[in-house]
């Protein structure tokens, strides 16, 4: 295509209108989704028929500039107006995050935009340094968005990995699923870090704060509460080991032995008047 005077102020016309568009939206601070949508597309329109005219057909641009998405598309992602908070209430809010994104692909524009502008007011050789300048500003852009992608992707993967992570810890340590890795490496490792031995305590409310609960003579139980400090303190012991139930009319004491100080169990103790009970992985154990 050829570039007639006629096509030419056109252009130029259809260049102002678009500059004119950037501007308000940053000088009235109003980043509404659909009007910055609808600027992205004209920039996008406009660079590809610039470029369509022969004696443009050289000049690069960036037209592959992202337009930032939104998970909800909000029509208020900027400053509202009192209009809006009038009829939208709390439903009116200013997005940070979209507002930032929209910035920063207007100054991605920005150097697209005065190149074209340079070219269409043939401006002379004397600021060919400054148009070497912009080609090239123009021509990293994609190298610049691809590593900032690659960042923001490795910072999203980075959580991901943190979550599932943390999903497993919370899995594995609050349920008995941590019994299924009891005899592997894995089950080794966080048995050293924390404690893994689940206890159950059945005791009437009424003699809870007579009775107490050793193991090792560490008090496990005591006045109705859990020490699970003590419990801690005292679950790496290798070898012989021993819990011990005392209350007002009876004291009770139960040997087991630990083959690895990293072997952890599932623990119930019952208390009842003058009996109490005492199993290990579900297995009753004698005095």
């Amino acid at each position: 295509m050829e570039l007639t005077e006629n096509l030419k102020n056109e252009f130029i016309s259809s260049f102002q209108r678009l500059t004119t568009s950037i501007n308000n939206v940053i000088d009235n601070e109003y980043y509404d989704y659909q009007q910055v949508y609808e600027i992205h597309k004209t920039y996008i329109e406009y660079c590809k028929a610039f470029q369509s005219i022969n004696c443009f057909s050289s000049v690069p641009l960036n037209t592959k500039i992202k337009f930032p998405k939104q998970l909800i598309k909000s029509n208020w992602a900027g400053k509202a107006t009192t209009k809006e908070v009038f009829l939208f209430g709390k439903y009116t809010r200013r997005n940070y995050f979209f507002e930032k994104k929209v910035k920063e692909m207007f100054e991605e524009m920005k150097p697209n935009l005065q190149l074209i502008y340079m070219h269409l007011k043939n401006d002379s050789s004397s600021n060919e340094k400054y148009k070497n300048e912009l080609i090239e500003i123009i021509n990293n852009q994609p190298k610049i968005y691809k590593i900032k992608t690659l960042k923001e992707n490795s910072i999203i993967y980075t959580l991901l990995i943190l979550s599932l992570i943390l999903f497993f810890l919370v899995a594995f340590i609050g349920t008995d699923l941590k019994f299924l890795f009891r005899n592997t490496e894995i089950g080794h490792a966080f048995s050293y870090m924390i404690n893994l031995n689940d206890f159950e305590f059945r005791i009437p409310e009424y003699q809870k704060k007579s009775c107490s609960i050793f193991w090792n003579e560490k008090v496990i139980y005591e006045n109705g509460k859990i020490n699970r400090k003590n419990i801690s303190a005292a679950r790496y012991l290798y070898g012989e080991n021993f819990i011990e139930i005392k209350t007002e009319n009876f004291s009770k004491k139960y040997c087991f032995y630990k083959y690895n100080n990293w072997d952890y169990f599932i623990f119930r103790i019952s208390v009842y008047n003058d009996e109490c009970a005492f199993w290990i992985d579900g297995k009753i154990q004698n005095e």
